[in-house]
């Protein structure tokens, strides 16, 4: 039994009617089943976890006994983080999937993991949102703690939302304006969140 991503060593002994053992030198060995593990002469390199049958190559007429090598899993090593949507609307929300993988990349199920996410995000359970117009990286980690496995964040895109307000302004700021003065008229406009919101077309008003 090894672990997935460990290396096996395998071998092939040819046993005559008598007992008498013989090693055959370069073993030709066989799996089934065959996806899931490299075998390289007698070195077995291990990619996914299972059982998996080894035989040695014979001559016909040789009985051929056959060696199981169990392959586990290996430990978390990797939390790989994804969000549906990866962009919301200021006051929206999201939801957080982890994928486990470990070492090798293999996935592991049922692993208990948690929410990691920035204090401006609000997280209830698996869904996480904001108020504030950003970018946001939002993590899974595992939810004891243990070890010190690779978080793979998930980016929260959150844009603003309509405008409801606009504060206009003049440049430059002066407290008087002489006559034939040049003025630049602005104006900023914000979601109901106060988040900027750009790229918004107004009609200018003369009075």
């Amino acid at each position: 039994t090894v672990v997935a991503g460990e290396d096996a060593e395998g071998y092939c002994t040819l046993v005559d009617g008598f007992g008498n053992e013989e090693d055959v030198g370069e073993p030709v060995i066989s799996s089934e089943p065959a996806d899931g593990i490299s075998i390289d002469g007698g070195e077995i390199a291990t990619q996914v976890p299972g059982k998996y049958v080894l035989s040695c190559a014979a001559e016909k007429g040789v009985e051929l006994v056959s060696a199981t090598l169990t392959v586990d899993s290996a430990g978390p090593a990797r939390f790989v983080a994804s969000l549906e949507p990866d962009t919301i609307e200021a006051g929206g929300s999201a939801t957080l999937s982890c994928e486990v993988l470990d070492a090798v990349g293999n996935v592991i199920p049922d692993i208990p993991w948690v929410v990691q996410a920035p204090e401006d995000v609000v997280v209830t359970g698996t869904t996480v949102g904001t108020t504030l117009a950003g970018e946001f990286d939002i993590e899974c980690a595992p939810a004891d703690g243990a070890g010190d496995p690779d978080l793979d964040a998930a980016t929260l895109t959150v844009t603003p939302g309509p405008p409801v307000e606009m504060f206009v302004g003049a440049k430059p700021a002066k407290e008087a304006y002489c006559l034939l003065d040049k003025i630049t008229i602005t104006h900023d406009m914000v979601d109901q969140y106060g988040n900027p919101v750009e790229e918004v077309e107004i009609q200018p008003v003369t009075a």
